[in-house]
């Protein structure tokens, strides 16, 4: 029981935060087979927080956490907080149509190789150089997607 709240929680946070993971997981209908293995890394720690009395809503919030931990920070929210800053009007219109999840998996793969040139992780996420590098190629996907 435990364990299956814990996998559509997972699933959620993935979905909201990390689409990069989630999708090609879909793609290959191995989103479940991913769910199992990231629950099972738990081993007993959830029947151990319960046992000790904890309160569901602490044990969740313990497991998430670690589930999530090793995921670093999420490059789609990044992408999100560039676009609402520097390109309000395109990300407002994407949120209004719905296609903010599409265009922001796009953009990731527009923006792979500034992540990667920057090796985007908890310590280069507040580079001045990366924002700049990710606002160029923004542009560059926003006037190709205009034409």
């Amino acid at each position: 029981m435990m364990r299956d709240v814990l996998k559509k929680k997972l699933h959620d946070y993935l979905g909201a935060n990390y689409p990069e993971v989630l999708v090609p997981l879909q793609r290959e209908a191995g989103v479940t087979g991913y769910l199992e293995e990231r629950i099972a890394t738990l081993d007993e720690l959830p029947d151990q927080l319960l046992a000790e009395g904890k309160p569901l809503y602490i044990v969740e919030e313990i497991c998430m956490d670690a589930l999530t931990r090793d995921l670093g920070p999420s490059k789609f929210n990044y992408l999100c907080d560039v676009l609402q800053a520097e390109f309000e009007e395109a990300y407002y219109q994407w949120v209004e149509t719905g296609t903010l999840p599409y265009e922001g998996l796009n953009l990731l793969m527009a923006c792979s190789p500034v992540f990667t040139a920057f090796g985007f992780a908890e310590d280069t996420q507040e580079d001045v150089r990366l924002r700049e590098a990710v606002i160029q190629q923004v542009r560059r996907y926003l006037e190709g997607t205009e034409k």
